[in-house]
C-alpha cells in the first residue's frame, strides 16, 4: 500500500549540469551534491555531512582504482618484456623442434604488448580526466544512490520518460 506513494525522483544527466564549460572539482562535486540532493527531497539537512563524507571517500577511492589499474598494467608490460627478452633468447639456441614453439610465444607476446601499451593509454586517459573533470562520476554515484545501479537502464528504457526538474548550477 505504501509503494503507491513512493517519490519519483529525476535522473540526473551531465548535461545538467551546468556549466558545460567550467571543469568540476571535488569541492564543486560536494557543492553540486548537496544542492541537488536538497532539491529534489531525497536527503534532509541532518543527514548530508554522512553522505558527503560518503561521496569524499568515493571520489578518493575511484581515483586510486584509476592509478592502480595504470600500475598494475605497468606491472604486466614488465612481466611480458621480460618473458619476451627470455624467449629471444633461447630461439638464438633452440633447435628446429622449438622454434615454432617460441615463434608462437614470441608473436603472442608482441601482440599482448601492444594491447597493453593501448589499456595504459585508456587508462592513463581516464585518471587525466578524472583529475580534471569530476561531472561524469558525480552523475553515475548520485543517480546510483538514488536510483540504484541499474539506474542507466531506466535512462535508455523507451517506456519511462524522464522529466528534469531543472539544472544543478555550478556558481563561480
Amino acid at each position: 500500500m505504501f509503494g503507491l506513494f513512493k517519490k519519483k525522483y529525476p535522473i540526473l544527466t551531465v548535461s545538467m549540469i551546468t556549466s558545460a564549460d567550467q571543469p568540476i572539482t571535488t569541492t564543486d562535486a560536494i557543492m553540486i551534491y548537496v544542492q541537488h540532493m536538497l532539491d529534489i527531497g531525497y536527503l534532509e539537512k541532518d543527514k548530508l555531512s554522512e553522505h558527503v563524507g560518503g561521496l569524499s571517500n568515493e571520489i578518493k577511492r575511484h581515483g586510486q582504482c584509476l592509478k592502480d589499474a595504470i600500475v598494475e598494467t605497468k606491472e604486466e608490460i614488465q612481466e611480458a618484456e621480460t618473458e619476451l627478452a627470455n624467449l629471444k633468447k633461447k630461439l638464438a639456441t633452440c633447435s628446429s623442434e622449438e622454434r615454432k614453439d617460441i615463434e608462437d610465444g614470441i608473436i603472442l607476446l608482441e601482440g599482448e604488448l601492444v594491447i597493453a601499451a593501448v589499456d595504459i593509454e585508456k587508462a592513463t586517459n581516464n585518471l587525466a580526466e578524472f583529475k580534471k573533470d569530476k561531472r561524469a562520476f558525480l552523475v553515475d554515484y548520485i543517480n546510483t544512490q538514488v536510483h540504484g545501479n541499474d539506474w542507466i537502464s531506466k535512462l535508455r528504457s523507451p517506456h519511462k520518460k524522464t522529466q528534469p526538474l531543472g539544472e544543478v548550477f555550478l556558481g563561480r
